[in-house]
C-alpha cells in the first residue's frame, strides 16, 4: 500500500490556487503526513457559543457622549446657558449618576430674575439632561435658566417620562438574560428663543429661553459583536424582544415625540 494510506487525514486531490490546476497529494509531498491540515480528515467542529455583553456592563452607560450645542449669553456678566444636547443612553436602573447645579453657574443671572421678574417659587438653574440620566450640574452649557413652575413641566412631560423607558428596558433585560439586543434611549433636548418678560426688564435686557423642546428616539446595542446599530431592522428586533410593560413603552414613547415646553414665571 501507499504511505497515503497511512495517514487518516489522506485527501487525493486539491486545487492549487495560483495554477488553478489539480494536483495529486502524493505527487507534492513524499510523506503523506506531511499534508496540510485543512486536508486531513477531522471530527466536524462545534458552533461557537455566542457570548453576550452582560447588562451589568451597558446599563447607565453613555453609549453616545453628550452633545452639547453653543452657549447662548444671557447679557447678565458674560453669564451663559446650554441650548442643546444630544445623547445615547444604556438601560437606566434608577442610579442617579448626574450632579446637581452648581450655585456659581449662571449666578447674577438667577438673582437679578428673582429680583426683578418674580415669582412664587422662584427662577432656578434647569437641566437639559436629566442628572438622574447622568446630566452634569458643573457645565453652563448643560443648565439653563427655568423658573421653577416650567421646571417641574419640563419634568413631568419630558424627564420623568425618559426616566420610565429608560427603567422599562433594564427591567426587562434583568428578567431576561438571552435577549441578542438591548434597545438604546435616545435624548434630545433643546432651549429655544427669548423669553420677552425678562427681555423687557430695566436697565438691561435678560436674555433666556422661552421654550424647551424635548425628542425620544433609539438604537439598538447588538449584545454579540458589541455595536451600536442605527439601522429600523436592528430597532425592531431589539423592540421585539421587550416583553415586560410593553404597553407602556408604547404609550411613553408616543407621548415623547416633539415635546414642547413653555416659559412661564
Amino acid at each position: 500500500d501507499r504511505k497515503g494510506k497511512e495517514c487518516a487525514g489522506g485527501a487525493e486531490q486539491i486545487q492549487d490556487t495560483k495554477s488553478g490546476m489539480i494536483q495529486s497529494m502524493e505527487s507534492r509531498y513524499d510523506d503523506p503526513c506531511e499534508w496540510p491540515k485543512q486536508y486531513m480528515e477531522s471530527e466536524p467542529k462545534r458552533p461557537r457559543r455566542t457570548i453576550l455583553e452582560p447588562l451589568d456592563n451597558v446599563k447607565n452607560k453613555f453609549f453616545k457622549e453628550p452633545s452639547y450645542g453653543p452657549c447662548n449669553k444671557t447679557n447678565i456678566k458674560k453669564e451663559n446657558y446650554g441650548t442643546n444636547v444630544d445623547v445615547l443612553i444604556g438601560p437606566w436602573d434608577g442610579t442617579y449618576s448626574g450632579s446637581k447645579p452648581e450655585q456659581k453657574i449662571l449666578a447674577s443671572t438667577i438673582g437679578k430674575l428673582n429680583s426683578d421678574l418674580p415669582t412664587s417659587n422662584n427662577w432656578i438653574r434647569g437641566h437639559l439632561l436629566n442628572d438622574h440620566l447622568g446630566g452634569s450640574g458643573k457645565l453652563e452649557r448643560n443648565l439653563a435658566p427655568m423658573s421653577h413652575t416650567t421646571n417641574m413641566n419640563w419634568n413631568s412631560d419630558f424627564e420623568e417620562p425618559m426616566k420610565k423607558i429608560g427603567n422599562i428596558i433594564y427591567s426587562n433585560y434583568n428578567l431576561k438574560k438571552d435577549t441578542h439586543y438591548f434597545l438604546l434611549l435616545g435624548y434630545k433636548a433643546s432651549s429655544l428663543n427669548k423669553y420677552e418678560p425678562a427681555q423687557n426688564l430695566k436697565p438691561s435686557a435678560v436674555e433666556i429661553p422661552n421654550e424647551f423642546h424635548g425628542n425620544y428616539y433609539c438604537a439598538a446595542y447588538d449584545r454579540a459583536s458589541k455595536q451600536v446599530k442605527h439601522d429600523q431592522k436592528s430597532i425592531d428586533t431589539a423592540r421585539k424582544e421587550i416583553t415586560h410593560s410593553k404597553d407602556d413603552l408604547s404609550r411613553l414613547e408616543n407621548k415623547l415625540k416633539n415635546v414642547q415646553v413653555m416659559q412661564k414665571h
